[in-house]
């Protein structure tokens, strides 16, 4: 929750709009359902002790280091860490094959391929984020997701993302 009167800067829309570019994916949603599945405001990471029964999602955003962009702005990269749960490892319910399936479909989040027509959805993207402050939209995977097995309890995933985000400093 917003906290009253603070005003919303472009690296807390950009988020925002990667957030909801996220939960609403179908297959993202099949798997992880919005809200419950999803914690993306806590800014807490992915701790297996607490850890829920169900798959569930962990975005930590993380602002970085910014330069000038010109005489009036700057411009500074937006990671955002990415944790995936699968829980129930020892029942043989998910493996490292289906954590690979899953940060594709992130990065098919931000460069759909079988969406008709792919290429106006991903322009569409891009501009999506352009809109809430992003300098060009693309988004790179900077870390691809790495698993690592918590024993019986499960199999979990990180990876980041950025992207660069653009601040006006003058009217």
């Amino acid at each position: 929750m917003a906290m009253a009167g603070l005003p919303r800067g472009n690296r807390s829309r950009v988020y925002q709009r990667i957030v909801d570019l996220l939960q609403t994916n179908p297959a993202l949603s099949e798997i992880f359902p919005a809200p419950a599945a999803w914690s993306v405001s806590d800014g807490k990471p992915f701790n297996v002790a607490t850890a829920p029964l169900k798959p569930h999602v962990y975005l930590v955003p993380r602002p970085y280091t910014a330069s000038w962009y010109g005489p009036d702005s700057m411009s500074g990269v937006l990671q955002v860490d990415v944790y995936f749960w699968l829980p129930a490892n020892n029942l043989g319910q998910y493996n490292a094959l289906d954590a690979l399936d899953v940060w594709e479909v992130v990065e098919q989040v931000f460069y759909p391929l079988d969406d008709t027509p792919a290429r106006e959805k991903q322009i569409a993207v891009r501009n999506t984020l352009k809109a809430a402050g992003a300098k060009t939209g693309l988004v790179m995977f900077s870390q691809p997701a790495t698993q690592q097995n918590a024993g019986e309890l499960g199999l979990v995933s990180y990876g980041s993302l950025q992207i660069e985000v653009v601040r006006r400093l003058a009217p």
